[in-house]
């Protein structure tokens, strides 16, 4: 059972409207896509010709669901802070995008209260349709 991040919307100022439901199969992507990060993170963190590690999610959303789970972008963003820790010489790119921006607004305040080591985590928010973003 994931842990409810319900209290972020207040804590964060985040604009209510922003939050959306969550469909099955988003939660299907954000465990996939996890779940591939953290493996991809602990062969990249190890190599020694690596000095970046970039994340990229087009379509962010507010980084927060209804029903109090995070988004990809947010939990990948608390692995960074992890992996931050372990690895200081490395830095961590966060590229963020949702077409909306109250909540890109959401997304990114959530991903930067999940960041302590801000030095070496870097956020760029963005709030672009997909196909600009991509320059399709």
């Amino acid at each position: 059972m994931s842990k409810n991040y319900s209290f972020l919307v207040e804590e964060l100022s985040v604009n209510p409207s922003a939050i959306q439901s969550k469909k099955e199969q988003t939660s299907k992507k954000i465990q996939y896509v996890t779940s591939y990060v953290e493996k991809w993170l602990y062969v990249m963190t190890e190599r020694s010709t690596t000095t970046d590690i970039v994340f990229i999610d087009a379509m962010s959303n507010s980084g927060i669901y209804s029903d109090g789970d995070l988004g990809t972008a947010p939990k990948v963003c608390r692995m960074f802070s992890r992996f931050s820790k372990r690895h200081p010489k490395l830095k961590f790119h966060m590229y963020i995008n949702d077409a909306n921006e109250e909540r890109m607004k959401s997304c990114g305040a959530i991903c930067r209260h999940f960041s302590p080591y801000k030095q070496r985590i870097v956020i760029r928010a963005s709030h672009l349709d997909v196909n600009d973003y991509l320059n399709f």
